[in-house]
């Protein structure tokens, strides 16, 4: 995410630290690979772990303390390498 993507956010973060789980190939295998729900807005939220993701990729994210709530999200950036932000993903409700 660059500076200009910052400054345009409309909706304020909530930090949380939410055990989840990420469900890729939604039509043939599913395979869940776990993660950390990091923060929250009204429009998506922030994961942090070992994934294998594109921008414009729609995954499941489900909750691990609460397995019947899931979201169909968007990836809309992606954390570069070798930066602060490395592992963790913006993920847009869809």
């Amino acid at each position: 995410m660059d500076d200009q993507e910052s400054n345009i956010r409309r909706s304020e973060r909530t930090p949380l630290q939410i055990p989840a789980c990420v469900v890729l190939d939604l039509n043939r295998n599913p395979n869940r690979i776990p993660c950390i729900i990091v923060d929250l807005t009204t429009k998506g939220f922030k994961l942090r772990g070992n994934l294998n993701l594109s921008r414009g990729q729609v995954v499941q994210v489900i909750l691990d303390h609460q397995p019947q709530i899931s979201f169909h999200s968007r990836v809309v950036w992606i954390g570069q390498a070798n930066s602060e932000r490395e592992g963790e993903f913006g993920l847009e409700v869809v």
